[in-house]
C-alpha cells in the first residue's frame, strides 16, 4: 500500500517533524522506504544547519525503516558533462509528488551556467524496499553533446556505521567487494573514479579529462556500489546498494559517498536520452570470515 503522510524524521539522533512536507512511503511487511525533498526539509527548518549546503543540487532524503536513525542524501544528478568537460552544478530542483508512489521534477536546467543549454527531468518510484529512478537529459543547444553523462551521488554521512563500510566491486571473481578506504589513490581518502570493466573505453574518454579523480588502475566488475552495517537486531548485515545498466564509472569520496557515472551517449540538438538506476536495501545473514 502506498500513501502520503507527515511523520517524524530521524537524522543522526535528531528528531523533528516534517509538517506538511510531501513524503512517499511504501510498506512491505515491516519494511518501509521514505523519500522527501531535501530542499523542502531545510526550508521548513526541520533539519540541522549542516544540511543547508547540500541543497544546491536536486536532492532527496532517503530513509529505511529497518535502519532507524540512518539517513541518506541522494543527488539526482549531482552534475552533468560531456566528453571533454564537466559542467557546473545545477541548482536545486522543485520535487513534486506525481502519484502512485512517485516523486519527479521536470525541465530543470542542467547547469547554473546559462551557456549550457539543456534540461533534465527525473522520476523516482518507490517499489518495496527499493527505489527505481530514471533521468532524462535534453539537448537544447545547436551542438551535438558527445559522450554525455550524469553523476549520481549517495551520501552516507548521516547513515551511522554505513558510512564506515563503503565498497566497490573491484576485487577478484571470488570476492569482488573491496573496502573503498583500502584502494590506492592520490590524497588517500579523496575522490576515486573507476571504470566499469565492460565500458572501459567509453569511461576512458570521459575520465581522462577529470585530472586526479580518474583512477583507471582500479577496475569495477559491474556498475554497482554499496555500503553496509551490522544489524542492531541480530547476526545480519544490512546493505544499501545502487546499480545501473548505464553505469560506466563508479566512485567513492571522503564525504563519505558512493557514486556512479551514468552514460547517456551522444545527444543531437533537440534530442533526449534516458538512463535508469536502482537504489535498494536488503539484509543477509552474517558470514564470519
Amino acid at each position: 500500500m502506498t500513501k502520503s503522510m507527515a511523520t517524524g524524521f530521524g537524522l543522526a539522533g535528531w528528531k523533528f517533524r516534517l509538517g506538511r512536507l510531501i513524503e512517499i512511503v511504501l510498506r512491505e511487511e515491516t519494511k518501509m522506504i521514505t523519500i522527501n525533498s531535501l530542499s523542502d526539509v531545510v526550508a521548513s527548518g526541520a533539519g540541522p544547519e549542516e544540511l543547508k549546503p547540500y541543497t544546491r543540487v536536486p536532492s532527496l532524503i532517503v530513509e529505511w525503516d529497518n535502519a532507524p536513525g540512518s539517513v541518506w542524501v541522494l543527488r539526482v544528478c549531482e552534475y552533468y558533462g560531456v566528453r571533454d568537460c564537466r559542467w557546473d552544478y545545477p541548482e536545486a530542483a522543485k520535487w513534486a509528488s506525481t502519484g502512485g508512489g512517485e516523486m519527479s521534477y521536470f525541465d530543470h536546467p542542467v547547469s547554473e551556467d546559462p551557456s549550457v543549454r539543456g534540461t533534465s527531468s527525473a522520476t523516482i518510484r518507490v517499489d518495496g524496499d527499493r527505489l527505481d529512478y530514471e533521468v532524462t537529459l535534453h539537448n537544447n543547444s545547436s551542438d551535438t553533446w558527445e559522450d554525455a553523462w550524469g553523476w549520481i551521488c549517495l551520501v552516507h554521512r548521516w547513515a551511522g556505521s554505513f558510512q564506515a563500510n563503503c565498497e566497490l566491486p573491484v576485487g577478484d571473481e571470488t570476492g569482488p567487494w573491496t573496502p573503498c578506504v583500502s584502494l590506492p589513490a592520490p590524497k588517500e581518502r579523496w575522490l576515486k573514479w573507476c571504470p566499469v570493466l565492460q565500458h572501459s573505453q567509453i569511461a576512458e574518454r570521459i575520465g581522462r579529462n577529470q585530472a586526479h579523480m580518474w583512477q583507471p588502475h582500479i577496475e569495477a566488475r559491474m556498475g554497482t556500489v554499496r555500503a553496509w552495517r551490522m544489524s542492531l537486531n541480530g547476526p545480519m548485515q544490512q546493505f544499501v546498494e545502487m546499480s545501473s545498466p548505464n553505469a560506466i564509472i563508479v566512485g567513492w569520496s571522503h564525504w563519505p559517498c558512493t557514486d556512479m557515472g551514468l552514460y547517456f551517449g551522444d545527444i543531437e540538438p533537440g534530442q533526449s536520452e534516458v538512463v535508469r538506476a536502482t537504489l535498494g536495501f536488503h539484509e543477509e545473514r552474517y558470514q564470519p570470515i
